[in-house]
């Protein structure tokens, strides 16, 4: 393999390991991330390829920032359907419920723990928003606190 076969490689393995950081890099304006690849050239192995611990970090970090939040579908009619919900501590999610009935006293929904107070017009579908901090049970309710769900955060 010719040496400017291997800075290729090289070079490239360095882009999609570091891609997210020199990304975020570029959009701040900072014209010198590619400074450190300078003396790649005569690395031997990719295996010796010494890393900075926030160059491997960047790409776990920028993958956390960006993940889409998982949907979970809410029906409301004479019940939440589900009235059980399970999600992780920190993890994003959006609650869509949608009322499909007007025989119900479930015209709203809240979380008293969390602050969140939302209208549900029929058959509008309303998201929820929410990145849980902390694990526990959260109740969330109609209005008049008669129909209700549990949110529970492991």
């Amino acid at each position: 393999m010719t040496t400017r076969t291997w800075f290729t490689l090289t070079a490239a393995y360095a882009l999609l390991a570091a891609g997210p950081a020199l990304a975020e890099q570029a959009h701040a304006g900072h014209d010198h991330a590619m400074a450190g690849m300078a003396g790649m050239a005569g690395m031997g192995s990719m295996a010796g390829m010494d890393m900075t611990p926030a160059a491997r970090a960047a790409p776990k970090k920028a993958a956390a920032r960006h993940a889409a939040a998982r949907t979970i579908q809410v029906q409301v009619t004479g019940e939440f359907a589900p009235a059980e919900i399970h999600v992780k501590r920190g993890e994003k999610v959006n609650l869509v419920f949608t009322r499909t009935t007007d025989r119900t006293c479930a015209t709203s929904v809240h979380f008293r723990e969390l602050g969140v107070d939302r209208e549900l017009p029929l058959g509008k579908p309303v998201t929820v928003a929410l990145t849980p901090a902390k694990a526990g049970k959260f109740r969330f309710s109609c209005g008049m606190d008669m129909i209700a769900g549990t949110l529970v955060v492991d």
